[in-house]
């Protein structure tokens, strides 16, 4: 088996964020937790899994084979065009979490191109393939 090497790693954009800052900033302890939300929010992509840690006091960590994932889109609402900035939704065959969303990243196009190359060489070397019925 080979080793399982870090391809991309990201959080999510705290740029988001600044408009409801700017709204809810009377009340500091809103753009607090909205602040430690994002920031406590880490993206991993390896040669083999994807990770998505979420959680500021207890945390939840998601892993997705990569030979799972059936299909990706990427999505750039104008708010986050405007700060270069993308969402990566990927849809997966795992049971548990069938839709992966990797909100406010920069270069999602390239985030995409790095998982499709990913998810070929993983499916290659598990000698996994993907069937669809209709």
């Amino acid at each position: 088996m080979q080793e399982e090497k870090i391809i991309w790693e990201a959080k999510p954009s705290q740029r988001m964020n600044i408009i409801f800052y700017i709204f809810f900033f009377w009340t500091v302890i809103l753009p607090l937790i909205r602040f430690l939300k994002t920031w406590c929010t880490n993206y991993k992509l390896t040669s083999q899994r994807l990770h998505v840690k979420t959680g500021v006091f207890s945390q939840t960590i998601e892993q997705t084979e990569l030979y799972r994932v059936r299909d990706y889109t990427v999505k750039k609402p104008f708010a986050q065009r405007i700060f270069g900035l993308g969402t990566l939704e990927i849809i997966s065959s795992d049971k548990t979490q069938s839709n992966i969303y990797l909100t406010a990243i920069k270069d999602p196009e390239h985030v995409a191109d790095l998982m499709r190359e990913s998810v070929e060489l993983s499916r290659r070397t598990t000698q996994t393939r993907e069937v669809d019925f209709t």
